[in-house]
């Protein structure tokens, strides 16, 4: 009988449900998540509920309640001016006094609860993943740093960024620009610079496209990194299709 009750009052009060439908199973776990967000400096003191702080700056921690409502009140009456919530599941909490600045790392509940987000973080995880293979790509180590455009590595990659609506963007863009290309050059093939000016034009272009679409600023990063990564691999291309613009405008 004790043992259920046991059971019982921790499964539905800590962990909570959110907690477990998180992935959370135990308390010690959420304990240790609670330990990763303190970060490496020390406790210095413990609280009692609403004890203001006593031996200067540095981190505290406060005997409060688990329920967001009570925690965030208490640690305002202790004198609080501003709580940073990480909130992996959502939460609505706010408080009248101490300003609640919600962060989270979770894509899912920054696109379902983007309302009572303040700070969203999910992603930017991605921006070095998905540079690897076009780093990889462009500077392969095998090849002592040598290696090719990185294009088709490019198209991958914004595939698996954003379920092939980017790329088939950037596709589009491209499949335009080169036609412009044709068109201008009487259907006469387009130079090696020529291209490699499209490629890096039609990058820049997709910025429109990511912005317009109410990209995440995480796949706004990857975007920069990726153009900086074309510009570089595409450096000659750029500088002999830039020179060739004066004598072009000579000759006109």
């Amino acid at each position: 009988m004790i043992l259920s009750f046991r059971i019982e009052y921790v499964l539905g009060s800590q962990p909570t449900q959110g907690n477990i439908a998180g992935g959370l199973s135990t308390i010690e776990e959420k304990a240790l998540g609670n330990i990763e967000k303190t970060g490496s400096r020390p406790v210095i003191s413990v609280l009692k509920p609403a004890e203001a702080p006593r031996n200067g700056p540095g981190l505290y921690f406060m005997d409060t309640s688990s329920a967001a409502a009570e925690c965030v009140t208490l640690m305002a009456a202790a004198g609080a001016v501003v709580h940073f919530f990480p909130a992996g599941q959502g939460n609505i909490i706010g408080n009248p006094i101490e300003p609640v600045i919600k962060i989270t790392a979770n894509p899912k509940t920054a696109r379902a609860m983007s309302e009572h987000i303040d700070v969203d973080v999910s992603g930017y995880a991605i921006v070095p993943v998905a540079a690897a293979p076009v780093l990889g790509h462009a500077f392969s180590p095998f090849l002592k740093g040598r290696g090719g455009k990185a294009i088709a590595v490019t198209f991958g990659v914004w595939s698996a960024a954003t379920e092939f609506s980017a790329s088939l963007a950037y596709a589009v863009i491209l499949a335009v620009l080169l036609a412009a290309a044709r068109w201008i050059n009487k259907g006469r093939p387009t130079s090696a610079e020529a291209d490699g000016f499209q490629v890096v034009f039609g990058m820049l272009l997709l910025s429109v496209y990511l912005a317009a679409s109410g990209y995440s600023c995480a796949i706004l990063g990857l975007w920069l990194v990726n153009s900086l990564l074309l510009v570089y691999t595409h450096r000659r291309e750029l500088r002999r299709f830039f020179g060739r613009l004066p004598a072009s405008r000579g000759r006109l």
